[in-house]
């Protein structure tokens, strides 16, 4: 079975985003593509939510579904808390949706809450730290990447797998339940042999296929249909951040508890030393931990579509758990048998460098020294040491380093300037020098020898007039509708054919320089490979002045070429 979320390979390129917003780095790159593993990911669905082509995916299950409504005469809803915040209609509308859907019955998930809130509570705090296992991120990102709390996790079942287990011995171990929710990733609790739950898909996938069945939620007739059971006032505010600790603290004989609630995987990862030095000096005793890797809690999740913020969608949460108080008869304590899991360290293996090994790299992306590591984060990675490890892991390429490719650029531009037979220079949009090469000075100065830092130093910044008295064409090209004016200028006793082309938005130009009076150039073979460096090398002149040079392979065979033609034409003479 297709992990929970995946890569589209075809459509990943030249894009580090997910892996600058991977809470855990579970990105590889390689050939350009940014691919998820699996085996060090949390599936908090982040590189879903910020890819910015749609590369990362989350895996649909409406076709097994469809198949699974099909095969079975009886399958069960187990809808998530948080349905308020994501269906402006009412609960008996949407009720009516699903069993138009084909589902036999729809029950809420906020039962298995109710039951692992008692569960806990019944425990009475004894003298350990607890943390809930309810949000299956948080028990991945903890057995993977803080496996010495893994002790903490409480040894209960999500609510999910709770409600499930109720459902199946209530009303039969023969029916099928299917979990609609936010939480994308509680496909990998679904996809688990253990699991009482057959199939989890998110708000989104059920909107999908209300939309593919035509079922309108704001027309369908809602009469005689009610969640099961009907009499049950179930914890619905375990959607919100701090929902179950209201239910523990309801249930519990422990006069103040001390119940604690935390939710963004940034914040949880932060918290983690508080929590080992607190658990090791015995100050967190008898301490809750609500760890919810969605902020705000699971009205964030990624399997949601709406757009209301946090608060309106909060607002409809405890509106909803008020209503339901109000109309309740009473609470009628619920239960099941199955509600002990075990959780084991899974620790992601880490491998520990030398600093010889990491300076090693570094060089070899020409950070040299302390002053060269800016930490940029443009790769991905908060730094360029934690970048170097990436690189000895396989996890990410070089190419990934802007600092270095923008030098790699210039070293590449520098050496095309050199190579370009023709006088080549670019100018910003006040027509001062930012860059030209040693032809453009020997057609337009008494300069005659190679460039080097001491004469690029003296000519960058220094006025175009002041080497070509006619800048008019440098001056058009910036208002005109035209990527390139070809004309020619005569300066002194010469006549050069001219290439004026736009860079960017910039206002920057640059310009190339063919003097026509060469009798070397009068031969038809050069005039024709001058006129194709003109054509094919314009956009990596162009790209010369932003220090890309994606394209600097073709130019630089097409350049060879017509250096070697400039040869074989001297040697003729």
């Amino acid at each position: 079975m297709k992990s929970p979320i995946y890569t589209e390979k075809t459509i990943c390129r030249d894009c580090y985003k997910c892996v600058r917003q991977c809470p855990v780095k579970a990105i590889s790159v390689n050939n350009g593509s940014a691919v998820v593993m699996h085996e060090l990911c949390i599936f908090c669905g982040k590189c879903i939510e910020v890819c910015p082509v749609n590369a990362k995916k989350l895996r649909s299950d409406t076709a097994r579904l469809k198949q699974l409504i099909k095969l079975n005469k009886r399958v069960f809803v187990s809808l998530a808390p948080s349905f308020p915040a994501e269906f402006n209609c009412s609960p008996k509308a949407l009720i009516s949706a699903l069993l138009k859907l084909g589902f036999s019955a729809v029950s809420e998930t906020a039962i298995g809450a109710e039951i692992i809130g008692r569960q806990i509570a019944e425990r009475n705090f004894e003298n350990k730290m607890l943390i809930s296992s309810a949000c299956p991120t948080v028990n991945e990102l903890i057995r993977k990447y803080k496996p010495e709390l893994t002790e903490f996790i409480t040894d209960l079942v999500s609510p999910l797998q709770a409600h499930a287990a109720y459902l199946k011995e209530t009303y039969g171990n023969e029916i099928k339940v299917v979990f609609i929710g936010p939480c994308i990733a509680k496909k990998l609790e679904a996809d688990d042999d253990d699991s009482p739950v057959d199939l989890a898909v998110t708000f989104k996938e059920l909107r999908e296929l209300l939309d593919e069945k035509g079922i309108s939620l704001s027309e369908i007739s809602e009469n005689g249909v009610d969640f099961i059971p009907s009499d049950t006032i179930t914890a619905s505010e375990f959607a919100v951040e701090g929902g179950m600790l209201n239910t523990i603290r309801n249930n519990t004989s422990v006069i103040d508890p001390e119940l604690v609630s935390c939710s963004g995987i940034k914040n949880i990862i932060n918290s983690f030393d508080d929590i080992l030095h607190v658990t090791q000096s015995g100050e967190g005793n008898g301490m809750f931990l609500e760890y919810l890797a969605c902020e705000g809690g699971c009205i964030s999740g990624k399997g949601m579509t709406s757009s209301a913020g946090h608060l309106v969608k909060r607002i409809n949460i405890l509106n909803y758990y008020r209503q339901k108080q109000m109309l309740s008869a009473g609470n009628r304590s619920v239960s099941c048998s199955r509600v002990k899991k075990s959780f084991y360290p899974d620790s992601v293996t880490v491998a520990l460098y030398s600093e010889e090994q990491l300076t090693d790299v570094l060089i070899s992306l020409n950070k040299t020294g302390k002053e060269d590591e800016l930490n940029c984060g443009g790769c991905g990675y908060n730094t360029c040491r934690d970048f170097a490890t990436a690189l000895l892991d396989g996890k990410a390429e070089p190419s990934m380093c802007v600092t270095n490719m923008r030098k790699l650029a210039e070293k590449k531009s520098n050496a095309l300037m050199r190579a370009l037979p023709l006088g080549a220079v670019i100018t910003d949009r006040n027509n001062r020098i930012l860059e030209c090469n040693s032809k453009f000075l020997s057609l337009f100065s008494d300069v005659d020898q190679e460039m080097n830092d001491r004469i690029r130093e003296h000519v960058e910044g220094l006025a175009l007039e002041s080497f070509i008295p006619e800048c008019s064409l440098f001056n058009r090209i910036r208002v005109s509708a035209l990527n390139m004016i070809e004309d020619r200028i005569r300066f002194s006793d010469r006549i050069y054919r001219a290439f004026v082309f736009r860079i960017g938005d910039e206002g920057m130009a640059g310009a190339v320089f063919q003097d026509i009076t060469s009798p070397a150039v009068r031969k038809e073979t050069i005039i024709k490979k001058t006129e194709e460096v003109i054509e094919k090398s314009l956009n990596s002149v162009q790209q010369i002045a932003s220090l890309l040079g994606e394209n600097a392979a073709e130019t630089q065979l097409i350049l060879s070429s017509l250096i070697e033609s400039y040869n074989d034409a001297g040697s003729d003479r």
